[in-house]
């Protein structure tokens, strides 16, 4: 059975999610309802949506300013909305009157019919029921008043199905042949040729494209398979009876032409876009990708974007950036008039100096990007030897963390999903990049609290921990105070010392029954605490801290080669400035641009260069 099928309307996934939890006698009679609309509605009206609400459910609800939806796409989408909520309710044939249902099976062989076409027609208002059957298993079936109406309204849809025929070999060599003569002699594309061909052939467009596809493939291989390795028939099954080890004994047999007609690159899916991205992160050349992938700068350019907006909007719904977006309400509403002549009257009667941006205070601008111990003598040594934060400067940066992450989904909020501008996408990852720096020093604040409080609750230094255990419990603690930091409001809140106090503690009850405890014979006085080696065995939590950095930050070799001065001066300026490694907030490409003297074209190209060249340069290095 088929994975339940999605709704792309979002009123009627918001509906079905009302819905699924409603009694069974109530299913019914929406999925009757529903069945009976989808009968009425036609392709080209479009319908408000609390008008399509009213006509499943009985009620209209209260949406001063309904959306319409288009007929065709609330067609598509009536039949998958009555089988999410046939599998909500776990609906059985038993639910139905005797003799009122017909299986998906008994529907084909009555209209002559193959499934395929059978589910292009429940996207043309065909509604089917997911019901389970007598083992347990689910089942499409039809209702038989809907599928005579449905026969009786769309008769030569129904007709026409049944008169298809599949096409044999040799009309498949005369549509290959046709569409060599069509690139040959007017340079039509797949796509083209096969809208051509269709119309005379008496065929569907996708029926004859993918003939060209199938034959594309197999052009493009030493061999052609054909139905021994994957069942179809045809002109591929012909080639693939009469043997050959190469096209050039194969092709001239059949009059077809010795190769890939269109050759076209393969679309760029999301498998491929991925590829993309990764390599436009690691800093590989633009021309080396655009030759691999057979697309041009500009699609490119377009995938890593629709990549980068992907990551954002995971974010935005996962919750990870801000709990809510604000929502202005309409500027010409009477509501925003009124407010907006409040306001004014009252800055007539005060006059009150203008607040200071978050991002403008100091703290939010200085001591950041410093990297981290690495051991865990050093871990423990900076929690001894921190003293207590400085409560203007904790938080002025908490309030610098939470308004950039604000900032950042509100930007993400608006990005457009097809066409996301680079220049939005640079300044939302430009402020997460701020966001983990600020981040990073929060937590290094609260190591001081971090040792104090394990200490406390296990009775004994850390140093006397079990040094396999170590690495996990410093990251679990890290974690915890990284929690906390995300979920605490700058506004209400005091000093972060109470949360994150409270957090490690429970932290420590779930550590202790890990944690054997220190027993010694009588008599006998506890030894000191052996020293030890100094090696780094913890990973680099500044680029773990928030989870953004997993795809925001650079290799970890290109920081090492900057540091290590392994790049020449100017690209370690520009990527110091970039990742705000040099003490500041990161930078946009759009600043980096106006401090360096480049244009916006030539400090993407620029920004490429240093990270390719940074990597290099470290793998050369350590060659050595």
């Amino acid at each position: 059975m088929p994975p339940l099928p999605r709704l792309n309307i979002s009123t009627l996934a918001a509906l079905e999610e009302r819905l699924r939890v409603m009694p069974k006698e109530t299913l019914l009679r929406d999925i009757a309802r529903a069945e009976g609309l989808a009968e009425q509605v036609e392709d080209d009206g479009t319908y408000p949506e609390d008008w399509v609400v009213f006509r499943v459910t009985g009620t209209r609800p209260d949406v001063k300013e309904p959306a319409m939806i288009v007929g065709a796409a609330l067609k598509a989408d009536l039949s998958s909305l009555v089988e999410r909520l046939c599998d909500a309710g776990r609906l059985c044939s038993s639910d139905f009157e005797p003799n009122t249902l017909i299986d998906a099976d008994a529907l084909c062989r009555r209209w002559r019919m193959s499934r395929q076409t059978l589910s292009r027609l429940r996207r043309r208002g065909l509604v089917a029921r997911r019901v389970l059957g007598e083992t347990g298993k689910p089942r499409l079936m039809f209702s038989l008043e809907a599928v005579d109406r449905f026969a009786e309204k769309n008769r030569e849809a129904v007709a026409r199905s049944a008169e298809y025929s599949r096409m044999g070999p040799e009309v498949e060599a005369r549509v290959v042949k046709r569409a060599a003569r069509y690139k040959r002699l007017l340079g039509l594309s797949l796509n083209a040729a096969a809208a051509r061909i269709a119309e005379r052939f008496g065929r569907s467009h996708e029926a004859i494209r993918q003939v060209l596809k199938r034959y594309e493939r197999a052009a493009a291989k030493p061999v052609l398979v054909g139905a021994g390795a994957n069942g179809r028939s045809g002109v591929f099954a012909m080639v693939n009876g009469n043997g050959g080890s190469g096209n050039s004994g194969i092709y001239p047999a059949l009059g077809l032409p010795p190769g890939p007609i269109f050759n076209e690159a393969a679309p760029l899916t999301e498998e491929r876009r991925e590829a993309v991205f990764r390599a436009w992160r690691l800093g590989i050349d633009p021309r080396v990708i655009c030759k691999t992938y057979r697309r041009s700068r500009a699609a490119a350019r377009r995938a890593v974007n629709v990549a980068r907006a992907n990551r954002l909007t995971e974010l935005l719904r996962r919750g990870a950036l801000t709990h809510a977006v604000p929502i202005e309400p309409p500027k010409n509403s009477v509501r925003a008039k009124l407010t907006a002549k409040a306001e004014q009257a009252r800055g007539s009667l005060t006059r009150r100096k203008p607040e200071l941006s978050p991002l403008d205070q100091v703290p939010a601008n200085a001591g950041l990007g410093v990297g981290v111990p690495r051991t865990i003598n050093d871990l423990i040594a900076l929690g001894r030897a921190n003293t207590p934060p400085i409560g203007v400067e904790e938080r002025a940066r908490l309030a610098a963390y939470q308004h950039l992450r604000t900032r950042a989904a509100e930007l993400t909020f608006g990005l457009d999903r097809l066409f996301p501008a680079a220049i939005t996408l640079d300044q939302i990852e430009t402020y997460l990049r701020w966001a983990a720096r600020l981040k990073v020093e929060l937590v290094r604040s609260q190591f001081r609290l971090i040792v104090e409080t394990l200490e406390g609750r296990f009775e004994r230094k850390l140093e006397d921990v079990p040094r396999s255990k170590m690495p996990r419990l410093l990251m679990d603690a890290v974690r915890t105070v990284g929690e906390v930091i995300d979920g605490v409001d700058p506004s209400h809140a005091g000093r972060l010392a109470a949360p994150v106090g409270l957090a490690l503690d429970k932290l420590a009850v779930r550590w202790i029954k890990d944690l054997a405890p220190v027993t010694l014979p009588p008599g006998t006085r506890l030894r000191a605490s052996p020293l030890l080696p100094n090696a780094p065995d913890v990973e680099d939590w500044s680029r773990t801290i928030a989870p953004w950095q997993r795809w925001l930050e650079p290799h970890f070799r290109t920081r090492d080669a900057v540091e290590k001065g392994l790049v020449p001066e100017v690209e370690r300026d520009f990527l110091s400035r970039r990742f705000g490694w040099y003490g500041g907030p990161p930078r946009t490409l759009s600043e980096l641009g106006d401090a360096f003297g480049l244009s916006p074209i030539r400090v993407v190209v620029f920004e490429q260069r240093a990270l390719r060249g940074a990597r290099l340069v470290w793998r050369a290095t350590q060659g050595r």
